[in-house]
C-alpha cells in the first residue's frame, strides 16, 4: 500500500466578486460554503484573508487561491524547510526502590514554572529547543544533572507521556504545521507513534492516554504525543527525534510525504531514507527491548579524570 500525506487532496470551485460598497472582498466558494474571503480594499496590498483551512487540501482550491493572492498584489513566501525541536518528558520519581509523588521531593515554588518541577504526582522536564537532536539531548542531560532521585518511565503507577515539540522561527512554517497539523500527525504515527506504541505504562492505557494521533498546537508550531519510554536509552531518544525532524522537513520542502507501507508500518526501505541501517535496526527493536530491560532514565556520570 502507498500512502501520500500531502497538503492538497479535489471538487470544483469558483471565484465571486462583490459589488463596490462597504465591503469589496472577493471569495472561492464551492457547494455554497465559503471557502475563502480576500479583502480588496484600496491598498494595492491586499491584507484580509479568511480561509477555511480544510479546504486548502483540495488542489484546486490550492491553486486557485495561490493565483488570486498573487494577482491581488501579494507576495509568495517561500516555507523554511528547518525546526526547531522541543520537548515535554513526564516521569515518576522513585525514592528508595519505591514511587513517590513528585510534588513531595519537588516543592512547588511559587510564581515560578522551572523546566524541572513536580507537576501534581509526576515530574515534568521541559528542555530548550534545539536546531539538532543532540543538542536537543545535551538540553536534556544538563537540566536533570544533580537531581538525586532515580526518574523512571515505567508508567506503572501514575500515567505518563512525553511530547515531541516542533516549532520554527519562520511564521510560514508554523502556520503550514498547524493547518495541516492532521497530515502532520498521520506521518508522525506511522513512523514513530505506532512502533513505539507498545511501549506506554499501564497506567497510561487504563487511563485512555495511550494511543495515535494525540497532538495539540501551540504557539511554536505542534506538540505530538509518545510514550515516555524513549527517555530509556539516550540514542533511541536521539533516533525518534532524527527520523521526526526528517520527516516533518521533508513535508514541509517538498509538499507531501509517500511511503508504503505493509500491514499499516512504512516497509524498512522507507525508514532508510531518513536513518541509517544501525539506527532503524536500533529504533525498530526498542519496544522488545525497552520491555525485557531497565525503565529508567540513564544517569550521567560525570568524569573527574
Amino acid at each position: 500500500m502507498e500512502v501520500k500525506a500531502s497538503k492538497r487532496l479535489s471538487s470544483s470551485i469558483q471565484v465571486e466578486v462583490s459589488e463596490r460598497g462597504l465591503l469589496d472582498c472577493i471569495g472561492l466558494v464551492c457547494g455554497g460554503q465559503v471557502l475563502a474571503v480576500v479583502g480588496r480594499g484600496s491598498s494595492p496590498k491586499r491584507t484580509l484573508v479568511l480561509v477555511e483551512p480544510q479546504a486548502l487540501k483540495d488542489p484546486e482550491v490550492f491553486d486557485t487561491l495561490s493565483d488570486l493572492l498573487l494577482r491581488e498584489g501579494f507576495e509568495r513566501v517561500e516555507v523554511a524547510g528547518h525546526l526547531k525541536l522541543g520537548g515535554e518528558a513526564e516521569f515518576e520519581v522513585v525514592v528508595n526502590g519505591r514511587v513517590v509523588p513528585a510534588e513531595d521531593v519537588f516543592p512547588h515554588e511559587e510564581g515560578f514554572e522551572p523546566p524541572v518541577r513536580a507537576e501534581g504526582c509526576v515530574l515534568k522536564v521541559e528542555p530548550y529547543f534545539a536546531d539538532t537532536p543532540e543538542e536537543y539531548l545535551e538540553n536534556f542531560y544538563a537540566l536533570i544533572r544533580g537531581i538525586d532521585c532515580a526518574l523512571s518511565t515505567k508508567g506503572k503507577v501514575y500515567p505518563i507521556v512525553a511530547s515531541l515539540c516542533f516549532g520554527s522561527h519562520d511564521k510560514a512554517a508554523r502556520n503550514v504545521l498547524r493547518i495541516f497539523a492532521q497530515d502532520v500527525v498521520r506521518v508522525l504515527d506511522d513512523f514513530v507513534g505506532r512502533p513505539l506504541l507498545p511501549t506506554y505504562g499501564r497506567a497510561c492505557w487504563e487511563e485512555n492516554l495511550a494511543g495515535l494521533g494525540s497532538y495539540r498546537l501551540a504557539v511554536y508550531g505542534l506538540a505530538y504525543r509518545v510514550p515516555a519510554s524513549i527517555y530509556a536509552e539516550r540514542e533511541t531518544l536521539r533516533v525518534v527525534y532524527k527520523l521526526a525532524k526528517s520527516l516533518l522537513e521533508t513535508l514541509l520542502k517538498e509538499g507531501e510525504v509517500s511511503y508504503r507501507t505493509r500491514k499499516g508500518y512504512p516497509l524498512r526501505e522507507e525508514y532508510l531514507r531518513f536513518l541509517s541501517e544501525e539506527e532503524v535496526d536500533l529504533l525498530l527493536s526498542f519496544p522488545e527491548r525497552y520491555m525485557g530491560g531497565e525503565k529508567f532514565v540513564p544517569v550521567e556520570v560525570e568524569s573527574h579524570v
